[in-house]
């Protein structure tokens, strides 16, 4: 069935995504498996909801990871100028 992403914003921002994630999850993936979940637990049980917990626990602790997983992401897109060619029109 046809998505009608072609000629659209939408498409672009689609196929730069669809290219982006891989990357970001080569770079995060490894960073979660060495990641110490007990922190996180001990949070919840003294009492800090979930955003807390993420907020103060594992955002710092991954930051360096989440930062190369954006800057990877954001490159990888810049550099794929074909998609923009294939499906964006002149008007994007």
């Amino acid at each position: 069935a046809a998505q009608h992403l072609v000629g659209t914003l939408f498409g672009v921002l689609v196929g730069h995504v669809v290219l982006a994630i891989p990357v970001a999850c080569i770079v995060l993936l490894p960073a979660l498996a060495r990641f110490d979940w007990n922190q996180v637990q001990a949070a919840r049980s003294l009492g800090a909801d979930w955003a807390r917990a993420i907020g103060g626990i594992i955002v710092p602790q991954l930051r360096i990871s989440l930062l190369s997983a954006t800057l990877m992401a954001f490159l990888t897109s810049l550099d794929e100028s074909v998609i923009s060619i294939f499906v964006a029109s002149g008007r994007n």
